[in-house]
């Protein structure tokens, strides 16, 4: 199905109104950003104050754990994991450093939670985002320590590495079309460029073939990466309203969809969500999506034909809220 049969017309804007709720008492009062999904409308949540990520089915109920227990006997005990990727087929990867060395480490988890291997990055920093490339490579970025003590500073770092973990390319702070190829160092580019650890506003997801880099600003930027460091294309995407920030991202057939924010402006008042479908080869607007009252929670997937699922709560307890587009 195409996007004109799928969607609404170039600059409609469509209500999300409820469609059904399935009980999911599994899923948690609180987990830890990003969520994912995969191609088959399973939702990926790393749970709080636990190191297992879990897989939740369409039915909102929890199939697979993703236990990191199982490298320990690899000599990685003392990783400290930091955030998750996941591809179109389920297969997922945790991206995490040591304690002892600081070596960045990719875990790796086949579809049905089972561990599959590690594997060591040839770069030292502090990893926050992870994306997967179809050939197995790597796009991960995160933050360097420029200066250490009292008053440290720290520089954004983002950089592409094969599926054996070695280094292809360093990606400039700036525009990823701007890259440094390894083995090109630059010791002192950076230095004094950044006081303290800059946050990181950056979201990466995957297609199974490349890599979606999504930088906020006054509006947002994607950046599609092949595995080798090269821009396939560069979007500017307009957001629906100034102010708004980009919340959430996911990558269907040729499209994107951004979830933004408002925060609430005024006290006792809810933030305001919107959705926005974009073309994925022109960044041009597909349609808008705006929850009605009885929607809330925090998006989980979508099947790109009209249909969203949310992780929301009654006074039941936990669910999956269904939501389609009038």
């Amino acid at each position: 199905m195409g996007l004109a049969s799928a969607f609404a017309p170039h600059g409609a804007a469509q209500i999300l109104m409820k469609d059904g709720a399935v009980a999911a008492p599994d899923l948690p009062v609180v987990f830890v950003a990003p969520s994912r999904c995969d191609s088959s409308g399973n939702l990926y949540l790393q749970l709080y104050l636990q190191p297992p990520l879990a897989r939740f089915g369409p039915d909102g109920a929890r199939k697979v754990l993703f236990d990191p227990s199982s490298a320990w006997s690899d000599g990685l005990a003392d990783l400290i994991l930091k955030t998750f990727a996941v591809d179109p087929d389920g297969w997922v990867y945790q991206v995490g450093k040591m304690k002892s060395d600081e070596r960045v480490v990719v875990i790796k988890y086949d579809s049905g939670g089972r561990y599959t291997g590690a594997v060591k990055l040839d770069e030292k920093f502090d990893p926050s985002q992870l994306g997967v490339f179809g050939s197995g490579g790597f796009f991960a970025s995160g933050v360097t320590l420029l200066k250490g003590g009292d008053d440290p500073q720290f520089s954004p770092y983002a950089a592409i590495f094969d599926a054996s973990g070695r280094l292809v390319k360093r990606m400039e702070a700036g525009d990823p079309a701007d890259a440094q190829p390894a083995g090109e160092r630059e010791e002192d580019k950076n230095k004094g460029k950044a006081a303290g650890a800059p946050p990181d506003f950056s979201i990466i997801e995957s297609d199974g073939t490349f890599v979606y880099l999504l930088r906020q600003g006054a509006a947002p930027v994607v950046y599609v990466v092949s595995p080798a460091g090269v821009v396939d294309r560069k979007l500017k995407l307009s957001p629906p309203r100034k102010g708004e920030q980009v919340s959430a991202m996911r990558i269907g057939p040729g499209q994107i969809l951004l979830e933004y924010v408002r925060p609430n402006a005024l006290p006792n008042e809810s933030a305001e969500y919107e959705l926005v479908l974009y073309d994925g080869r022109t960044g041009e607007s597909v349609s808008t999506y705006r929850r009605s009252a009885e929607v809330s929670g925090t998006l989980a997937c979508t099947d790109w034909r009209g249909n969203f699922s949310f992780v929301s709560s009654d006074s039941k307890g936990r669910m999956l809220l269904n939501a389609r587009a009038r």
